[in-house]
């Protein structure tokens, strides 16, 4: 019985054309590497970058991601330079400084080049 349910589980998420979401390191134009979720969808042309609150990450987006694929649009969420995954001893939220905040702009510049890359053609920032 479970096995029938994830098997037709699956076969309609495939149907919809969503795929599972995927961990990816997007490289802004300082050489910052970061990591974003993201959740793309079949052929699609619309997409979403998703940007989080200050001291927040891109596990925030899981909810509302889901919901943007079931309508046709990609997502990526990033995490931001100093939150999420991108977590170090010396960049932190709370070690961060205005030229940090200032540089995050690079931060949605790359995740914008990512989902362009993908061929998406039509990029909303959330």
């Amino acid at each position: 019985m479970l096995r029938r349910i994830l098997t037709t589980s699956l076969f309609f998420v495939l149907a919809l054309g969503t795929a599972w979401a995927a961990d990816v390191t997007l490289q802004t134009d300082d050489g910052v590497k970061l990591h974003a979720v993201y959740n793309p969808v079949k052929s699609a042309t619309r997409g979403v970058v998703l940007v989080h609150m200050a001291g927040r990450s891109a596990e925030d987006w899981a909810f509302i991601a889901t919901k943007l694929n079931q309508s046709g649009v990609a997502t990526l969420a990033v995490d931001l330079r100093g939150h999420g995954g991108n977590v170090s001893p010396t960049s932190s939220p709370t070690t961060l400084t205005e030229a940090d905040y200032q540089k995050m702009q690079k931060d949605v510049a790359a995740a914008v080049a990512h989902l362009r890359k993908q061929g998406v053609t039509d990029v909303s920032l959330m």
